[in-house]
């Protein structure tokens, strides 16, 4: 009774253990995936070709194939990651580093939403990454154009 009692416990260590690994936080996913190219404030990498996060995210939640492509910037879908976690990590992302304007208006990601693009990646992302920034200038200067007139 005792050794079952025993094993018993160790199994309850170790199982809140790992469950505790399996769910990470935000912030802690965000160094382990994003930080090497990202930066720790989200800076980028010009040499590198690695956006700023504010301007990234600023420019590609305007559009709703931009949302899907934050989902499928390749060590983002590829992350050995939960869906759900990936969401968390994606929420937190545009919290701290999107302008206060997609603050307001960003509706959170679910794992639901996230499960699909991630699957479904297109075979060059950079491509549509450069897409939606040319996309995201054209509307710029016909907003502009428009506050001119």
């Amino acid at each position: 009774m005792k050794h079952l009692a025993k094993s018993l416990f160790t199994i309850l260590v170790f199982g809140t253990y790992t469950a505790s690994l399996k769910a990470e936080t935000p912030q802690l996913n965000y160094l382990r995936h994003c930080q090497g190219c990202h930066g720790d404030a989200g800076q980028g990498s010009v040499r590198n070709s690695v956006p700023e996060l504010e301007k990234a995210i600023t420019k590609f939640l305007v559009y709703p194939e931009g949302r899907e492509y934050l989902v499928q910037v390749a060590d983002i879908s590829q992350s050995p990651i939960a869906d759900q976690e990936l969401a968390d990590l994606l929420n937190w992302m545009i919290k701290s580093f999107g302008t206060k304007e997609i603050q307001r208006k960003f509706v959170p990601y679910n794992a639901t939403e996230i499960s699909e693009p991630r699957l479904n990646r297109p075979a060059n992302t950079r491509e549509l990454r450069q897409k939606l920034t040319v996309k995201s200038i054209h509307s710029a200067v016909s907003l502009s154009l428009i506050h001119i007139s």
